[in-house]
């Protein structure tokens, strides 16, 4: 009776202890653009979502792009890896995928780059491109616009 009351406090603890781990799921892939957080409309989800298939299809690198209402107490790193994990992004073999992920609650934002391309598109310079293109946009409250110009920077750097 004692080691069954152990283990039901035990597990009853771990679910307590680590809620923010595991109160954020990663939603199935649907499409290049998955807009969680509703800051884009039809139209632009459309428009990017083309250009995202175009791109891939020209050049190979699978970019994704989603937008969370919050991430729920996960850190962003975190979150952005098991999305990236979860979904395969980039060719079977290859590490060449690329996630912009935005936690517009949260304020936070991420460009998770895939090894195989980090000597294009460095840490330092997808941080770049997040802090001069992607938060002043937003601040403006142009999110559509911040998301574009974001993809066309990340496109530039990555040289193809």
């Amino acid at each position: 009776m004692l080691r069954i009351s152990g283990l039901c406090l035990a597990f009853l603890l771990a679910s307590i202890v680590h809620p923010a781990a595991q109160a954020q799921t990663i939603p199935a892939l649907t499409g290049p653009v998955m807009d969680l957080a509703g800051i884009l409309d039809a139209q632009s989800q459309s428009v990017l979502s083309a250009s995202l298939k175009r791109y891939r299809q020209q050049h190979g690198t699978q970019i994704q792009v989603l937008t969370v209402p919050s991430l729920e107490g996960t850190s962003i790193e975190d979150y952005s890896i098991r999305v990236v994990e979860q979904w395969k992004l980039g060719d079977k073999g290859k590490n060449n995928g690329v996630l912009l992920l935005l936690a517009v609650e949260d304020r936070k934002w991420r460009i998770e780059v895939g090894a195989d391309l980090e000597g294009d598109l460095t840490d330092l310079a997808a941080s770049r491109i997040g802090r001069e293109v992607l938060v002043p946009a937003f601040k403006q409250g142009l999110y559509a616009q911040g998301v574009q110009q974001t993809l066309q920077a990340i496109a530039i750097k990555l040289g193809q």
